[in-house]
């Protein structure tokens, strides 16, 4: 049993990771929210500073000290850690930092995967253009959304020019690209990767999604899917475990988003058969993972609710 380090115990990506985890490490979980719910899976909990403030990275690499292994769930955490890598005692499960930032920032994972040969949707900056320029670029409806931002966070569906004049007094073109509109069904697929190479891939078809997270989803096999989730990943440079986003249109599946990090929906592909969290162990420690480890049941449904946790609370 080794200790176990999870950030952003709070969101979905953490709490999944506990769950997989717990009863097989002493788990610790930190959170930038003093309440953060998942803190009732893990061992010991401690709140942390946003990863926008200085003393966040020296905290972390405090706390972490005694670990033996580190998972980051945080977007905005991980150019942090992963550009600090040799601060930390433990191992650290995050790419490096060139992968890390290449897939954050959703033009240069688009420029960076379209060269690779990976089909996506076509990703230009907003900056710069009218209405007319993204209109015969890219064609009506088309997506606009944070060039860096996890999430439905701020993202919106342009069908007409009142449209794009409403979004452009309020949020900044600088900061945003545009995207071909992909409908069709939807898919989120976690990948597991040693050294850059995928060892095996799960894709779950999402049926309903809440702010960006799925919580009504299904599992299936699809080699098309899974081959095009695992060859993005590896064009990244990726390591450990990812989520790769692909939507499947008239002209076939397309890449949307790579997120370097665990995704909310992890929980399904752990009671699927893939104990992702426990093989990224693995795989950091340079252990071997046998065939029947990377088997996953198929047709397998999700259905997510809340539930509530009651603390009686000192000197209340």
């Amino acid at each position: 049993m080794g200790r176990v380090l999870i950030t952003g115990i709070g969101g979905a990506a953490g709490i999944c990771l506990a769950k997989a985890l717990r009863g097989r490490h002493h788990l610790i979980g930190v959170d930038a929210n003093p309440h953060a719910p998942g803190q009732v899976l893990v061992d010991e909990f401690y709140t942390v500073p946003l990863a926008s403030r200085p003393d966040f990275l020296p905290k972390l690499i405090e706390i972490s000290s005694g670990c033996d292994v580190l998972f980051c769930t945080v977007d905005e955490e991980l150019p942090v850690v992963s550009g600090n890598l040799g601060r930390f005692a433990c191992r650290v499960l995050v790419s490096d930092h060139v992968a890390v930032e290449n897939s954050l920032d959703k033009l240069r994972c688009s420029e960076v995967l379209e060269k690779a040969g990976v089909a996506v949707p076509k990703t230009v900056e907003v900056v710069g253009k009218s209405f007319p320029d993204l209109c015969d670029e890219l064609g009506l409806p088309f997506f606009v959304k944070p060039r860096k931002g996890r999430g439905t966070k701020d993202v919106a569906v342009i069908r007409s020019r009142d449209d794009f004049e409403r979004w452009r007094a309020v949020f900044p073109p600088g900061d945003y690209i545009a995207q071909e509109y992909l409908g069709g069904e939807e898919y989120t697929v976690d990948v597991l990767l040693r050294d850059a190479r995928a060892l095996v891939s799960v894709p779950r078809k999402r049926l309903l999604v809440d702010s960006g997270v799925s919580i009504v989803g299904i599992t299936v096999r699809d080699d098309r899917i899974s081959e095009m989730a695992e060859r993005a990943a590896e064009a990244l440079g990726l390591n450990y475990i990812v989520n790769v986003q692909i939507k499947v249109g008239r002209h076939g599946p397309k890449v949307t988003e790579v997120n370097p990090r665990p995704s909310g929906g992890l929980v399904l592909t752990v009671r699927a058969g893939v104990n992702m969290p426990e093989l990224a162990i693995r795989v950091a420690r340079g252990e071997p993972i046998s065939e029947d480890e990377l088997r996953y049941e198929s047709g397998l449904l999700m259905l997510r609710y809340h539930e509530e946790v009651f603390r009686r609370m000192p000197g209340s």
